[in-house]
This record gives C-alpha cells, sequence and structure tokens, in this order.
C-alpha cells in the first residue's frame, strides 16, 4: 500500500474542519444490508366488460376480487383494418383518441373521472423521454402524422393513470372495501371522430371494436399482510373482525372546458367551479376546426405548417389582486414543467405548480386552496388572428380516502 491512514488523513480528528460532515457517523458507503419482504404474488387477470361495447357507447365493468389489492390498470382493445381506395388511417394517438372518458365509481360515488386527452397530457408532461417514447408506441401516437401511418389490425394498449395505480403503498385495497362494489365505466368517443383520408371520405364498410377489455394487475398477500386489509370470518362467514381504519392520499381531475370566439385576444377563464387543495393547473388551447382532420393533439396555433404558441402570456388572480405578474407562454410551456418535472414536452402543453414535487404521489409538497379562494381566474392573452378555439384546463387536487368497516368514503365530494 503505498500511503498509510495517517498520511492520506483520514484518522486524524483534531480541531476537523469537516466535523460537522463526519462527527459521530451513522452510514458507511461500503457496506450495505438488504431488508427482508413480506411475501406477495402478483396476479395479473384480463377483466372483460358486462356487454362488448362499440364506438361511441358507455361500458361497465365491475372489478372482481381476484386478490387484495389492485395496481395498474391498462385499457387493451383491437382494431380492425380499415379499407379504402385511397390512403386511410386511424386518427393519430388512436389509444387517447378512442377514450371520450373513464371513471372509478366506489359505493355509488364517482372517486376519479379521467379524459382521453389527460392521459395523453399526463404521458406528456410527466414521462421521461424513454418511457413516452415506449408509451407513444402503445397507443400509436405519431410525431409525423399521415394518412396511412396507423391503417389498424393491431393492438393497442392504453395504461391508466388513478391515484392507485403507480405508487405500491396506493394500490386499491380491495379487500377491505368488501361492502361495496368497485365498478369501472368507460365512455367511447364515435367512429366518426377516429380515421383520417387523403380525400376526406370515411373508410369503405362498417367497424367494430374486438376484444376490448382491462388488464388489472392484483396483488395477492401473505397472511400477515392480509391483517392490514381483510376482515376476518367466522365459521358462518360473518365478519367477526374488521381491519383497522385505512386512509389515503388521493389525486382528483377537475376540468373546464370553454370556447373561446375567433380573434379574441383576452380571455379570462372563472376557476370558481374547482375545489379543495390544487398542486398544479395544467391547460392546453385547441382549434375547433381539428375536427376536420381529427387531429385531436394539435394544440398549436396552425392545422399544418409552421407551429407556434396560440398563447402568449397569461396570470393568475384571486379575489381580484394578482397572483401572478403575466408569465410568458415559453415559461409556461418550457420552463416551469422543466423545473418542477424535470424535463417538458414539445405539445404546447401550459403548466402552472403549486407544489413543489408534483412527481412524488406520497407526499404533498405544496397547494392553493381553491375552496377558500372567491373569484379565482386564469387570465389568458392569445396571439393574433386566431380561430375559434377551445379551452381546456385542468387541475389536480388533493382529497382523503376512508376505508372503515369494509366501507369506503371521500373526506371532501367532488360537485357534479
Amino acid at each position: 500500500m503505498d500511503a498509510t491512514y495517517r498520511q492520506l488523513d483520514i484518522n486524524t480528528r483534531n480541531e476537523r474542519l469537516d466535523k460537522f460532515l463526519t462527527a459521530n457517523p451513522e452510514v458507511s458507503f461500503f457496506h450495505s444490508k438488504q431488508k427482508r419482504y413480506y411475501p406477495y404474488a402478483r396476479n395479473a387477470r384480463y377483466i372483460t366488460f358486462d356487454s362488448a361495447p362499440e364506438f361511441g357507447q358507455l361500458a361497465q365493468v365491475k372489478i372482481p376480487r381476484y386478490g387484495h389489492l389492485v395496481g395498474d390498470i391498462a385499457i387493451e382493445f383491437d382494431l380492425p383494418t380499415l379499407t379504402s381506395n385511397v390512403n386511410v388511417s386511424y386518427c393519430n394517438n388512436i389509444g387517447h383518441a378512442l377514450i371520450d372518458w373513464i371513471e372509478i365509481e366506489i359505493g355509488g360515488i364517482v372517486f376519479d373521472r379521467l379524459y382521453g386527452l389527460w392521459l395523453h397530457i399526463c404521458r406528456e408532461i410527466f414521462e421521461k423521454k424513454d418511457q413516452r417514447d415506449t408509451h407513444r408506441e402503445l397507443t400509436y401516437y405519431f410525431e409525423n402524422m399521415t394518412t396511412n401511418s396507423f391503417p389498424g389490425g393491431e393492438k393497442v394498449i392504453v395504461p391508466l393513470n388513478f391515484w392507485f395505480n403507480k405508487i405500491a403503498s396506493h394500490f386499491l385495497p380491495l379487500s377491505a372495501i368488501s361492502n361495496q362494489d368497485v365498478i369501472i365505466k368507460l365512455k367511447l368517443n364515435p367512429f366518426s371522430k377516429l380515421w383520417v383520408s387523403d380525400n376526406s371520405l370515411p373508410p369503405n364498410g362498417t367497424y367494430k371494436l374486438t376484444n376490448l377489455r382491462l388488464l388489472v394487475d392484483y396483488y395477492v398477500l401473505d397472511d400477515h399482510q392480509q391483517r392490514m386489509f381483510s376482515p376476518i370470518y367466522d365459521n358462518d362467514h360473518n365478519v367477526s373482525l374488521y381491519p383497522p381504519k385505512l386512509t389515503y392520499l388521493i389525486t382528483q381531475t377537475q376540468r373546464i372546458q370553454i370556447n373561446i370566439p375567433s380573434g379574441k385576444t383576452k380571455v379570462s377563464v372563472d376557476m370558481d367551479s374547482f375545489n379543495y387543495p390544487v398542486a398544479f393547473l395544467i391547460w392546453v388551447l385547441r382549434r375547433i376546426d381539428v375536427s376536420t382532420n381529427n387531429d385531436w393533439f394539435n394544440f398549436t396555433n396552425v392545422l399544418t405548417g409552421t407551429p407556434s404558441d396560440p398563447l402568449q402570456k397569461a396570470q393568475l388572480y384571486h379575489a381580484e389582486k394578482e397572483r401572478t405578474d403575466e408569465i410568458s407562454a415559453k415559461i409556461l410551456r418550457l420552463y416551469e414543467p422543466l423545473k418542477f418535472v424535470g424535463h417538458s414536452s414539445n405539445n404546447y402543453i401550459y403548466t402552472y405548480f403549486f407544489n413543489l414535487y408534483p412527481n412524488n404521489k406520497t407526499q404533498p409538497s405544496g397547494s392553493s386552496n381553491f375552496s377558500f379562494m372567491n373569484d379565482s381566474n386564469l387570465v389568458l392573452s392569445l396571439i393574433d388572428n386566431l380561430p375559434e378555439m377551445e379551452l381546456h384546463l385542468y387541475a389536480v387536487n388533493y382529497n382523503m380516502m376512508n376505508i372503515d368497516k369494509g366501507t369506503s368514503w371521500l373526506e371532501y365530494i367532488l360537485s357534479n
């Protein structure tokens, strides 16, 4: 060995300038010890809807009890191959375009509703590039969409992002909700919104969805962990003991959708319908005439050609007082997500965060309580010469889910 410990000054303790770093050490970087875990088994199951859903229809399914917890859920379906005398394709991002909305209902109460547009926005804002690229393959999203990009004949997969889908400690405790049904409802968009062609005429023939179902990850627990979630039954199959009360922090999605007349350059959006502690706001502006070519995820100022921001700047007001200065579109689109999420999207999606760590689903890090705010407004300054536009504004709020004696309820119920 070329040098001793003393020569390298490792063991010198007197008057060390780094004593606030090394006095009474608590960790070694050269030793590790793993923790043993309680055993469990993942059980992936396909769940079919009560009736075979068609384009434009509402479908629902009661979640069977194949495990103690429910984790990830994805929608899976097969699309028939489109035929035409010209190039024809399903519209861009068909996986999200098919979904009008999907919601989870427990004991007759809607706990959260997600929208196809919102699922796309979440992917673009919150997923890292490699995750996003794979996710785009699942839903058939193309950067440069053409009329022959995807004529069908393939399986499409849409991962969901309810509050319980991604975090193990927040998995839905199905066995604890023993006295209520958990129901998933899915509203599909009509076929007329889901195709593009060279001549703007629909494909030949009629088309039906096949094999539309949910892929659900169940988790089966060992006896020790079951005591945290499952009731104990006597010999007559009556409950003799319920597990302790459970409380979960959850997130919910609220939405405001308004039309903006053509040529209008200043819009004040009333946000008084938003409630509860809101973690962040996300919004997009979309031309009404994207319906002419079913380009539902185009949030720019043009249908074709060189795109730019339809938004110039935005400002928040609470109680008629400025909550922020006017913030440029570039800040809201690129710098805000870069600061708080770590990356941004090129999809012309605008964000404003009230929390520090929006990707941390288990620990709140800030919010703005819209329940106690009057006259909350988002004032948008738009560029000149825009056609009629749609604003889709989303607020993600915190809520508490309680489960006791086989029944679940929300601390605060979102009004319709």
